[in-house]
């Protein structure tokens, strides 16, 4: 999915359906002056369940705008009422687009800046800036179009001739009456199925409703900001959520990526933003607790939640405190960490972040650690990232070749466990590649590799590089004169360096820099066997 998307999803806020029901409304419209703060717009909401409004990019918005400001036909939105709260069961994007206009917020202004903490990443205020001045510059503000009314007069004819229009132009609205929490829940899901993909782990997040899983991913994936989900729970639960949540994110996605790449220093999970977050967040914790989720090809009746509410918040803590170990273990400065280098486990070649390349080696790893036999890859760690930095398919084939999903991950870890295995002999990782590809398990990946050869080498005569040609370039030349562990001789990441005594502290050793080596915290810890 593109990361290139306005995050709108502050602007209408999220409400529990379980209000008790009332009869629908019957207000054949809205007008654009009840989308800025006030008597309508206070009342307006989204289910909670709802996935992020955040899958527009900044042409789709300003369209949205330019179509209502030319006085063209706008689907209508959705509505049902449920107590003091109206929710907008289909349409949420139209309308935010609207509401962002009618406030000049599209994800970086003073709602979103509140709804967030003031914590907007830095991508989204680009998005945010970025939609604003093409807002300007095809239809104007919402704010240049009051003044135009107030005053009546404007150096664009255009721009008078719209700003005396919109304000008596309505946004259809069509209601949902006599509607109960379950009919109302089954309407938002039967009608979203139509309009913008949700994919099978989309569909399983918003099913998994107040579950300590679903909780805990968007915990993660808005730092312990956004929308409270965990607002159920006693204050100092609330509290270890957002913390929880927020270091979580750190961990994936800190420092910021920017491309083109260039530099190694690149976060463990790619970009913080956008919709492939959430689903990212969602399997990271389903591997860190073990779970089996049903696919989107489980049958239902009716909209049971697949996953029990947690009610107290302990599950939730508890499900983040296993993501967070399992995301150390990976990258970070903790004793157990292996300090793996994204650029080399988990980036192609382009500069492009594939989770499925982190939950293929996570898992493996994890089966190393759980059968005691993690020393055995640090022992051979220097020629196994030799071998992938010589051979990139070997971290990340074609799934066409390997099948996808489970399948893959089966594959791939038989992969690592080859490749382990015969570097484990004292094989040179030349020579461990060669018999790599003599296995008929394994053939595929010589013309794979012969594939990717040529496709790195191909371009157009006189042409100006692609961004992914730039953080390519980059990573491949950059990789091999990387900074690297003292004792593994494995590729060094900022994020999971500590300082080795090489003299040892046990025994006498100096604290002087003369004595001090940077290596990873697992090799640290397991210093005694590999020197």
């Amino acid at each position: 999915m593109t990361r290139n998307v306005v995050n709108l999803d502050a602007l209408i806020p999220r409400e529990d359906l379980s209000a008790p029901a009332e009869s629908g409304g019957d207000i054949p419209g809205l007008k654009i002056s009840d989308l800025k703060p006030g008597l309508v717009y206070s009342w307006l909401r989204k289910p909670d369940f709802q996935r992020e409004t955040a899958n527009w990019t900044p042409e789709q918005v300003v369209g949205l705008i330019e179509t209502f400001a030319n006085g063209n036909i706008i689907p209508a939105i959705i509505l049902w009422q449920n107590g003091q709260r109206v929710f907008v069961v289909d349409g949420a994007h139209r309308l935010s687009a609207l509401v962002a206009w009618a406030n000049d917020d599209y994800g970086a202004g003073t709602i979103s800046a509140k709804h967030y903490g003031n914590a907007i990443p830095e991508h989204q205020r680009v998005m945010h800036d970025l939609t604003r001045k093409m807002v300007k510059a095809r239809v104007r503000s919402y704010e240049d179009h009051e003044f135009a009314a107030q005053y009546q007069k404007a150096d664009d004819p255009e721009l008078l001739k719209r700003a005396s229009l919109i304000g008596f132009k309505s946004i259809d609205t069509q209601w949902i009456k006599n509607a109960g929490v379950q009919q109302a829940k089954s309407a938002f899901f039967r009608i979203n199925e139509g309009g913008t993909p949700i994919d099978a782990t989309e569909t399983r997040i918003l099913r998994a409703g107040n579950s300590a899983l679903a909780i805990g991913s968007r915990a993660i994936t808005r730092a312990g900001t956004g929308h409270n989900y965990w607002k159920k729970f006693d204050q100092p639960r609330r509290e270890q959520v957002e913390e929880l949540g927020a270091a979580v994110n750190r961990l994936l996605f800190q420092p910021p990526l920017h491309l083109p790449i260039k530099t190694l220093e690149v976060p463990l999970a790619g970009f913080g933003y956008g919709a492939s977050v959430l689903p990212f967040c969602f399997d990271l914790i389903t591997l860190a607790k073990g779970l089996r989720i049903p696919d989107s090809s489980t049958k239902r009746k009716g909209l049971v939640d697949e996953l029990p509410e947690d009610p107290d918040g302990d599950a939730t803590i508890d499900y983040l405190k296993s993501a967070k170990r399992l995301v150390e273990f990976l990258l970070s400065t903790e004793a157990q960490s292996l300090g793996l280098h994204p650029a080399l486990y988990f980036y192609t070649s382009a500069g492009a972040f594939q989770s499925a390349a982190l939950f293929n080696v996570l898992t493996w790893l994890v089966q190393l650690e759980e059968k005691g036999e993690i020393v055995n890859f640090l022992k051979v760690r220097n020629k196994f990232e030799q071998m992938i930095m010589d051979h990139p398919v070997l971290g990340k084939p074609a799934t066409h070749r390997l099948g996808s999903g489970g399948r893959t991950r089966r594959r791939m870890m038989l992969l690592y466990d080859r490749m382990l295995y015969i570097l484990g002999t004292g094989t040179p990782p030349d020579e461990a590649w060669r018999v790599i590809i003599g296995e008929p398990d394994f053939a595929f990946l010589a013309s794979e590799d012969l594939e990717h050869k040529e496709r790195r080498g191909t371009g157009k005569a006189g042409a100006g590089f692609s961004r992914a040609a730039k953080s390519g370039g980059f990573i491949e030349s950059a990789l091999p004169a990387a900074h690297r562990c003292a004792l593994c001789g494995g590729l060094l990441h900022g994020n999971a360096i500590v300082t080795d005594h090489e003299d040892e502290k046990s025994k006498g050793g100096s604290s002087a820099g003369a004595n001090g080596r940077p290596v990873h915290p697992r090799c640290n810890s397991e210093r005694a066997s590999l020197i």
